[in-house]
């Protein structure tokens, strides 16, 4: 549920963050096969950087999302290359999540997650294991920065 997305968006933040400590300035969420935990997860990770004093930007692909406070939110339909080139900020400090649908079945969702400083790979608890598998497969395969998966 919705509350188990918003404290796993608190305890993935180090993980996105890295070795280094700083946020991304593009992150991915790419669902397996559900669009739905795409969306809550990173919902949950842009909050967790505007609680951090980020200035976050949410985007969603094909549906709309309630943003956190403190984070600006859009909904775009379809993420082509020239769309991404737009996503990235500019300025210092400022961080861009995108939920993309479905790794294994948009082109949309591999573009954003290869596009990506990092991606995690969000899967429903009701998912089949081996789609979750041929995702992640699927994304390190086009050039991803998989940090991890979260089920929900």
């Amino acid at each position: 549920g919705k509350g188990r997305a918003w404290a796993a968006g608190r305890g993935l933040r180090a993980v996105v963050r890295g070795k280094c400590g700083q946020p991304p300035r593009l992150g991915a969420v790419a669902g397996a096969e559900r669009d739905e935990s795409s969306r809550e997860i990173a919902a949950a990770l842009a909050g967790a950087f505007a609680e951090d004093g980020a200035d976050v930007r949410l985007v969603v692909d094909g549906a709309d999302v309630v943003a956190p406070a403190g984070v600006a939110a859009e909904r775009i339909s379809g993420i082509a290359k020239e769309t991404l080139d737009g996503l990235t900020p500019q300025v210092a400090g400022a961080v861009t999540v995108v939920a993309a649908r479905s790794a294994l079945g948009s082109a949309d969702a591999l573009r954003a997650a290869v596009a990506a400083d990092r991606v995690l790979l969000a899967v429903h608890h009701e998912d089949r294991g081996r789609a979750a598998v041929a995702a992640a497969d699927t994304l390190r395969a086009g050039g991803a920065e998989l940090r991890g998966v979260v089920v929900v």
